[in-house]
């Protein structure tokens, strides 16, 4: 007797797929993904924006995504599009990082920000 006699009934890699789907995600996590998660809480959250042609403004972001924040206060409207900035999620239980992300929308009330 075979240690598995219905080998041949199985589907090839049903049996991967069934463990595979118990891991640990491997996925690559957006650094303010915990601010995400709160923003379903708070409407708002501030964030430091850092630059050296403003130095450090504290902002309220608003449409916060996987992809980029929009930061609104009237200071940051005069960077221009293109520049990189460093934005950090304040107030959170533990310290968030220092994130990179570049000026992709500038409007009179503040900016919109991706992630790089």
């Amino acid at each position: 007797m075979d240690v598995n006699d219905d080998a041949g009934c199985l589907a090839e890699r049903g049996a991967l797929a069934s463990i595979a789907s118990k891991l640990a995600p491997t996925r690559i996590r957006n650094p303010f993904s915990r601010a995400q998660k709160m923003s379903e809480h708070r409407k708002s959250l501030r964030i430091k924006i850092s630059h050296e042609s403003i130095g450090d403004c504290l902002g309220q972001t608003r449409n916060l995504s996987t992809t980029g924040v929009y930061v609104k206060h009237p200071l940051l409207s005069a960077l221009p599009r293109g520049a990189v900035v460093y934005g950090q999620v304040q107030d959170l239980p533990t310290g968030a990082p220092r994130v990179r992300m570049e000026v992709v929308l500038v409007d009179a009330e503040g900016i919109g920000l991706r992630y790089l």
